[in-house]
């Protein structure tokens, strides 16, 4: 389209050469002005006319000041700004039948009739214009005649369907044909009457619009208006479609309006109710005109959704086999459809108006229109998510595949008839086959195990059918007769609707994790015998000297001064703590062996939790610290072991105590009975349990950072033992805490039926 400096043209050489050779063969101007009225394109019939040879260089003047009449220029212009105004999707995009004098550079004076479209670039901003015009100077001249042949045209037109209206210039009606009282108005009565009162509200403001736009124009023609008709005073609403043109004077002057009305009422409601199915489908549909150049005629939102259009004037010259990514998918399809008339379900990738790639399924049929052109109608559903699912699915697929061959486990999958499916390349080596096929010709898999196990493997089997996991140990001989333990996992494999379709078993070779674990388990049990046999024989010495600290305190073999009573206080009392140690130590060993015992007594306890109290209370009345305790107006009894939950209780309120800050040197004891159970709380202000660590708080040894920092001294046994004693009685133990704010231990035992026992 030209070289022009504005990049009106972003087309190639190859454009140009195509316009170029296109355009000369038509016996019309071709025109394309830039968004300065300069000309940017001129094609041969055109510089014969306008520079009076072909070979004349028109590109970049200035297209009013050079080729416009002075008296024309200010109505070209309007039309030149209306048509670069336009909006992409609005009605004044073309402007159609445009006439107007313009001057050669000889002088020479031809009529013109153009039509009009706006140029845009690749973001849809106007650009320019391009316009095809035709000489229709000698037409001009005809139409003088034409006027004459008026009074035989007019009984023409009483013989027609269609109505025939004359409508002056302030909107009254003039004449209107015979056929207007099928729908109840005399025309006669009518005359006089302004034309809008036949006019649906909703279509009057567009109708005036258009009116002015175009009946002023130089060309005064009205395109085709479609509306909705108001006749029968009001009873009556059809659907009528409107050619209208302008009646001037010599001068040019439009002095009336000559209209055909046509009755599209049954066309129209049809494809109004049509339209509203095909607008509101989840799934494209579109016609187009068939062959590589076809015209898009007209498409639903989903269709210009997948396109990548927002409106059906983004497309109306869209070539299908430029959006599609392989082009012989495109042929495929135009060779279906020529051949069968029909194509259905084909998946073609296309790269969409915004540049971004999907994938469609399309169906078509081939129709010929009443003007006998053949164009497509076209169901096309967008099936990018679903290809990326499947791929996803593919990969995901790829990847567990890999996954299994490169894992050191065994993976063997069968059908729910115990036939063979997959077999992992360690599975496949491990019992001595070259490949999936070959095993599933001699491998059972029941048969890789030893004696009793053999059964169980089939037990096994029959829960996976059930949809049950196991999990289990057995004896498998691999291919060259060793016996391993391995750990079977035998899971059940569902389809998409539930059914256990078949069931996996993964296998991890565990001889020597078990040979292990034997190792680790005699070694625990000499720690556990040399920290008894430590404990016994440190035990007794550690008795006597507290005897003999007691006998010495109480004065029976000397008098004792004051500052050796104070010593021997501190002396009986760390001998006492670590008697305490020693005691906790073998009761965590006592644990750890499953050997802890209950011996239960029937009793009340919140009566327990009260002697806790005093005691508690005794101890600490110099420190100041206040123990409450809520507890309902009934007694709750529970089937417990009293000395060891005396303990428990005792070792929750002495963390309490060890850990509140002197501003809030207050614990509170609740007891409740929730859902049949009786449920313990210990609260405290006190320095809380940093977030971090409070996962590990109920671990042997275990004490959070900042107690160690507030008190040294401690093994970190308490907690430990005491969720275990709970434990041990059919309870749950825990707590809440946040750091600086205090904590809440909280425990929970059933309610005893009376029984006492161990």
């Amino acid at each position: 389209m030209g070289n022009d400096p504005d990049r009106f043209s972003e087309g190639t050489d190859g454009d140009a050469r195509w316009a170029e050779a296109f355009f000369g063969l038509i016996p019309d101007i071709a025109v394309s002005l830039d968004s300065r009225g300069r000309i940017a394109y001129v094609n041969r019939y055109g510089r014969k006319l306008l520079g009076g040879d072909e070979s004349a260089d028109l590109v970049g003047r200035d297209w009013f000041g050079e080729f416009i009449r002075p008296g024309d220029r200010r109505a070209v212009r309007r039309v030149f700004r209306q048509t670069m105004a336009s909006e992409p999707d609005g009605e004044g995009t073309e402007h159609g039948h445009y006439r107007n004098r313009i001057v050669a550079l000889d002088g020479q004076e031809r009529v013109i009739e153009w039509h009009n479209r706006t140029v845009r670039d690749s973001d849809g901003r106007a650009i320019g214009i391009a316009s095809v015009g035709r000489d229709v100077t000698e037409s001009v001249e005809t139409g003088k005649r034409l006027e004459e042949s008026e009074a035989k045209f007019r009984s023409m037109v009483e013989m027609s369907n269609d109505i025939t209206l004359r409508i002056n210039l302030k909107g009254e009606l003039q004449y209107i044909s015979p056929q207007i009282s099928k729908y109840g108005e005399d025309p006669v009565a009518v005359l006089g009457r302004n034309f809008t009162e036949f006019v649906h509200p909703d279509f009057r403001k567009e109708l005036r619009r258009l009116a002015i736009q175009r009946f002023f124009h130089p060309d005064g023609k009205f395109p085709p208006f479609e509306f909705i008709a108001t006749l029968d005073g009001g009873r009556r609403q059809v659907w009528m479609q409107v050619w209208s043109g302008a009646i001037r004077d010599k001068r040019g002057r439009v002095r009336e309006i000559v209209s055909v009305m046509r009755d599209i009422d049954d066309r129209k409601r049809s494809e109004i109710h049509f339209k509203e199915l095909v607008e509101n489908l989840t799934v494209g549909v579109y016609r187009r005109e068939f062959g590589p150049n076809g015209r898009f005629l007209e498409g639903n939102p989903a269709a210009l959704a997948i396109l990548g259009a927002k409106s059906v004037d983004q497309v109306p010259n869209m070539n299908i086999e430029d959006i599609c990514q392989d082009p012989e998918d495109y042929r495929h399809v135009e060779r279906e459809l020529a051949e069968k008339g029909v194509i259905r379900g084909f998946e073609m990738g296309i790269k969409t108006l915004k540049g971004k790639l999907a994938y469609i399924r399309l169906t078509a049929i081939l129709k010929k229109g009443s003007d006998g052109k053949a164009y497509s109608d076209v169901i096309v559903e967008d099936i990018t998510a679903e290809r990326a699912t499947i791929e996803r699915i593919r990969e995901s697929e790829e990847r567990y595949r890999v996954l299994a061959e490169n894992t050191p486990q065994d993976i063997i999958l069968i059908d729910v008839d115990g036939r063979l499916l997959f077999m992992n390349r360690p599975a496949l080596n491990r019992y001595g086959f070259g490949d999936v096929a070959e095993a599933g010709r001699k491998f059972r898999l029941s048969g890789s195990f030893v004696g009793e196990d053999r059964r169980r493997v089939e037990d096994l089997i029959d829960m996976g059918r059930q949809g049950k996991v196991s999990t289990v140990e057995l004896e498998s001989v691999d291919a060259g007769g060793v016996s391993r333990t391995m750990q079977v996992i035998f899971a059940p494999v569902r389809d998409s609707k539930g059914t256990v379709s078949g069931i996996v078993v993964v296998g991890s070779d565990v001889s020597e994790l078990r040979a292990m674990r034997r190792q680790v388990d005699e070694l625990d049990q000499l720690k556990s015998r040399f920290m008894t046999s430590l404990l016994h024989v440190t035990r007794t010495p550690l008795s006597k000297i507290r005897w003999a600290l007691e006998i010495l305190q109480s004065g029976e073999i000397a008098p004792v001064a004051p500052g050796q009573s104070a010593f021997i206080r501190q002396a009986l009392s760390s001998g006492n703590t670590v008697i305490s140690v020693m005691e906790n130590m073998t009761l965590a060993l006592d644990i750890e062996r499953g050997a802890l015992t209950l011996d239960r007594t029937f009793t009340s306890v919140v009566s327990l939790v009260q002697s806790v109290r005093q005691q508690f209370s005794a101890r600490h009345e110099m420190d100041g610290v206040e123990c409450v305790i809520d507890a309902p107006d009934t007694d709750i009894k529970a089937n417990v072991d009293i000395h060891r939950l005396h303990r428990v209780f005792e070792t929750v309120l002495d963390n309490a105590s060890r850990y509140l800050r002197d501003s809030e040197r207050r614990i509170l004891i609740r007891i409740r009975t929730v859902r049949g159970r009786v449920r313990f709380e210990f609260e405290d202000h006190g320095i809380g349990i940093p977030a971090n660590e409070q996962g590990y708080v109920f671990g042997r040894f275990y004490r959070g950072s900042n107690a160690q920092l507030a008190h040294p001294d401690g093994v970190g046994l308490g907690l430990f033992i005491s969720r275990a004693v709970v434990e041990a009685h059919g309870g749950t133990m825990g707590f809440s805490s946040r750091e600086g704010k205090g904590s809440v231990f909280w425990m929970e035992l059933p309610v005893g039926d009376g029984k006492a026992g161990t």
